[in-house]
């Protein structure tokens, strides 16, 4: 009877332990399910924040984890390139920057606005914000360079593209308009066209890139963005090409203003 009665409470010994066992896994899954999702901005800012803190590994370790779930996050890439540039991963760090600059300057006028400026403060606060979005772009740019021994022809085009928008922009806010909001519209003398690169014309690229740019109030073509593209350089050359058109500026109660254009150039094979 002894025996028989220890067999059953070691029984119930065993079977309260998996009870008890199961339960904490259960309330532990349930706990961990109810934990919040990371929030890759706050990751982000505090990957940065780790990076100017002198934690280079830190840094690395959160921003590559931001980079990892939001691919887009053309500052978390720029904070990643510096961290792993401190670290001594020069083609890590390139790689980084690379993708930091086509990103932010993808993001340069893309704009949300949905209607025009309404006062001078709402004027002056856009123009500084896009000055500050260049000087983002830029600095992974100049950067990216740094790290490349011998940049392409894309790149430096780039380079003194953003480095001219952003002279422009440091000369302080003058307005840029749309079409309706004109007195007269800025009116086109010349337009040259590009030419093809012996890479796309070799790979038989053929197709339209368009872009938006502001004809500005000085009669130079700035703040060109590829709207619709293609590749092999087709892009750059476009770009070269809007800039060397020759107009006569918008005006607005009779002063000369800048104004936003849209453009077309079409590659054709012959």
């Amino acid at each position: 009877m002894r025996s028989s009665h220890r067999i059953v409470t070691l029984q119930f010994g065993i079977t309260l332990c998996l009870f008890l066992a199961l339960v904490f896994l259960g309330t532990s899954n349930n706990t961990t399910a109810q934990q919040p999702a990371s929030n890759p901005s706050e990751d982000r800012d505090r990957g940065i924040q780790l990076y100017k803190q002198g934690d280079t590994n830190g840094a690395v370790a959160v921003l590559r984890a931001v980079v990892k779930q939001d691919k887009v996050d053309g500052d978390a890439w720029h904070y990643l390139g510096l961290a792993l540039a401190r670290a001594g991963d020069r083609s890590a760090a390139r790689k980084a920057f690379e993708n930091a600059a086509n990103l932010r300057i993808d993001n340069l006028f893309n704009f949300n606005y949905t209607s025009a400026p309404r006062t001078d403060e709402e004027r002056k606060a856009r123009w500084q914000a896009t000055l500050a979005r260049l000087k983002d772009a830029l600095d992974s740019v100049e950067n990216y360079m740094a790290l490349t021994p011998k940049p392409s022809s894309d790149w430096r085009t780039r380079l003194d593209n953003l480095r001219a928008d952003k002279e422009y922009y440091e000369q302080g806010p003058t307005g840029i308009f749309s079409g309706k909001e004109v007195t007269t519209k800025a009116r086109i003398v010349s337009k040259p066209e590009p030419s093809y690169t012996e890479e796309a014309r070799r790979h038989e690229v053929v197709g339209t890139v368009v872009l938006r740019a502001v004809f500005a109030f000085d009669g130079t073509v700035r703040n060109i963005v590829v709207f619709r593209g293609l590749t092999h350089g087709l892009n750059e050359k476009a770009i070269q090409a809007a800039r060397k058109i020759r107009f006569i500026p918008a005006t607005k109660e009779g002063k000369p203003v800048s104004m936003w254009m849209q453009l077309e150039y079409n590659f054709n094979l012959y």
